[in-house]
């Protein structure tokens, strides 16, 4: 297993710092740890696919916490909503680290027997930029004027108007939302955060176009969110041993 782990020369270190850097910057505004570019960016720096994402998984453990607290303080997390959403998405991680690990070692693991893990994680990555950016194509040109504002409200008016019932209301993100919506999108940020790292990237969008909930708040639940995701995904990466302590140390020093 130790030649899963890579030699890092200065220019490599940097280079990692300055990812930790960059994803700190975006955790605090957006909630998301950046994990949509640290990820590929370590792979790019040889980096086995499934220990950038270990290693990733693992730093937004503590940086969650620090932005969490942040937001708690102003009153922009809905514990309530995270604690729900959390239910799914840890199931979601351990499907995402069992598939990972499974198409890693069913290669043997080593040197280029790790490429169906690599292309796994690289072809979810793809198919993801691929549909946020056709959403976001196809939001400018249904774009029927420049004095609109705000999040568009269609597909938060749509599942409103669903009905499935339990539906839970939320006092602080001022939402009402469906238990089985709820669960949906837990699992799918949930098993992307295992697969690639990311977890705000897609957990923040859903909570404002699909759930109504103001950015605000919506970036803080994600991040109190990826609190618990992030040591799951850690324990479960590392038990597996698929989490560089090199990596995490680096993009600690970049982001905190």
């Amino acid at each position: 297993m130790s030649e899963l782990f890579i030699h890092f020369s200065t220019a490599g270190c940097l280079q990692v710092v300055l990812l930790g850097f960059i994803g700190g910057v975006l955790s605090g505004f957006i909630g998301s740890g950046g994990a949509f570019f640290m990820t590929p960016g370590m792979m790019n720096l040889g980096v086995q696919g499934v220990v950038a994402v270990g290693s990733n998984i693992t730093h937004k453990f503590g940086k969650a916490m620090v932005g969490s607290r942040k937001h708690g303080q102003m009153g922009h997390v809905d514990k309530k909503l995270g604690i729900f959403m959390l239910i799914t998405a840890l199931i979601g991680i351990r499907l995402a680290v069992f598939i990972s690990t499974y198409l890693f070692e069913s290669k043997g693991g080593e040197g280029e027997t790790g490429a169906a893990a690599n292309l796994y994680i690289s072809i979810v990555f793809i198919s993801i930029l691929f549909v946020v950016a056709i959403s976001m194509l196809r939001d400018i040109l249904s774009k029927k004027s420049e004095l609109d504002e705000g999040p568009s409200k269609k597909l938060v008016n749509y599942f409103s108007r669903l009905r499935l019932f339990p539906m839970i209301n939320f006092p602080i993100a001022d939402v009402r939302i469906s238990l089985w919506v709820l669960m949906i999108v837990g699992l799918a940020t949930g098993y992307l955060a295992g697969t690639i790292g990311v977890g705000g990237f897609i957990g923040v969008p859903a909570m404002i176009y699909i759930f109504g909930v103001p950015t605000a708040v919506a970036t803080g639940t994600e991040l109190f969110l990826a609190q618990f995701m992030g040591a799951f995904g850690a324990i479960n990466y590392a038990l597996k041993g698929f989490v560089d302590i090199r990596l995490v140390a680096l993009l600690y020093l970049g982001s905190l």
